[in-house]
């Protein structure tokens, strides 16, 4: 074969050398891009289903649980998963505890009203019952003196004083016995009176534990959808930063393609002007075609950087509203479940803080609750948030 017409063929084998090698790079490129908007939805959905846990919106959870399970595909993914789910399976029988105290509450409440009902109607049947037999004596008393006849009034002169003596003895026994009967009815008017007065203490006492919880419950509502925001914020400034890194690698590979091309162009220009005596120019431009600038830095062994990265942040994770049960081990699961999330993350994990428990009784002073929280610091290597 002709040398000149060997010389356009290598030229065309190298062009088609350069567009394939591109094409593994954006193949490559798109898919690392791919992995990382997979993370940035798995943690955001994580990241709701723990809001939404929080507030007790257990619908909201558990969707948002059911789409994360989709992309748990790696340990650190399914680990983050895992302690979501038992997050929310907490929160599910905490609730169910506090729903049942309440109920209990409730439920010895009526019994304490039915008691006072019944002490009143048992008071009510006693005085009945007194008037009557007061009614029956008076008129037993009322048949004894109208009985007497003219027949008996010899006896009763001789037997007058003996019966003044007993009547007088009569009326003082009659006179006690009304005395402590008042007495008696004073006792339980009073008893039936504190027990009215502490029955609505203690009714006004569980309106105010209500509305407590109902502040509580506000206020720790409020406190999430704050940090809610502020990790949509964070979410939306590492979205922004992966964005203006993907168009300036775009701009690096088309700068790249661009300048393969150029080369080519003018070794193939030299080449045709040297005839098939220029062997050795076509030798030069064959070596300044195979070895083109990558496109692609990271295809080079280049780090890749991002605008404002890295820096170092301090987060608090903190939980309210715990029972005896739950506080136990929260502070060991919840640090562990900090130091699993950053485990193959490219984003590090300086320190975690200590984890401290104090008792909390503005939501229930019958029932103690409970609150814990710990700090941890780690430094942002990329945008993705792989590990919160």
């Amino acid at each position: 074969m002709n040398p000149s017409a060997r010389i356009p063929l290598l030229f065309l084998a190298l062009a088609l050398a350069g567009a394939a090698r591109a094409s593994s790079d954006d193949l490559l490129d798109m898919t690392e891009r791919l992995d990382r908007l997979d993370k940035l939805d798995f943690d955001q959905m994580i990241e709701k289903a723990e809001r939404c846990t929080r507030t007790r919106s257990f619908g909201c959870s558990e969707s948002q649980l059911r789409a994360a399970r989709k992309l748990a595909l790696d340990p650190r993914t399914k680990g983050a998963l895992r302690l979501a789910e038992d997050h929310l399976a907490e929160q599910q029988r905490q609730q169910a505890e506090e729903e049942a105290q309440a109920a209990e509450q409730e439920r010895e409440l009526q019994l304490a009203e039915a008691r006072l009902q019944e002490a009143q109607e048992a008071q009510e049947q006693a005085e009945r019952q007194a008037e009557r037999q007061a009614a029956r004596e008076a008129q037993a008393a009322r048949d004894n003196e109208s009985s007497n006849t003219g027949a008996n009034i010899a006896l009763f002169a001789g037997l007058l004083s003996q019966q003044l003596r007993g009547q007088a003895a009569e009326r003082i026994a009659d006179n006690a016995r009304a005395q402590r009967f008042a007495q008696v009815q004073a006792e339980a008017k009073a008893n039936i009176a504190r027990d009215q007065e502490r029955f609505a203490q203690e009714r006004a006492r569980l309106a105010e534990q209500r509305a407590q919880a109902q502040r509580n419950q506000q206020d720790a509502a409020r406190r999430a959808q704050e940090r809610a925001r502020q990790t949509q914020a964070a979410a939306q400034a590492a979205r922004d930063a992966a964005r203006q890194q993907g168009q300036q690698q775009a701009q690096q590979r088309v700068a790249g393609v661009t300048s393969g091309a150029g080369t080519l162009n003018s070794t193939s220009t030299s080449t045709g002007s040297g005839g098939t005596a220029s062997n050795g120019a076509a030798g030069s431009g064959s070596t300044a075609a195979a070895d083109p600038a990558p496109a692609n830095p990271s295809a080079a062994g280049g780090k890749k950087s991002y605008p404002g990265l890295p820096k170092v942040l301090t987060w608090e994770w903190s939980d309210f509203q715990l029972n005896e049960n739950t506080v136990k081990n929260w502070c060991e699961r919840k640090t562990s479940w900090i130091r699993e999330t950053f485990v193959g993350s490219e984003n590090k994990l300086i320190s975690v803080g200590s984890c401290s428990c104090k008792v909390d009784n503005s939501m229930a002073p019958l029932q103690p609750s409970y609150g814990c929280k710990f700090n941890y610091t780690w430094q942002q290597n990329v945008p993705d948030f792989s590990a919160r």
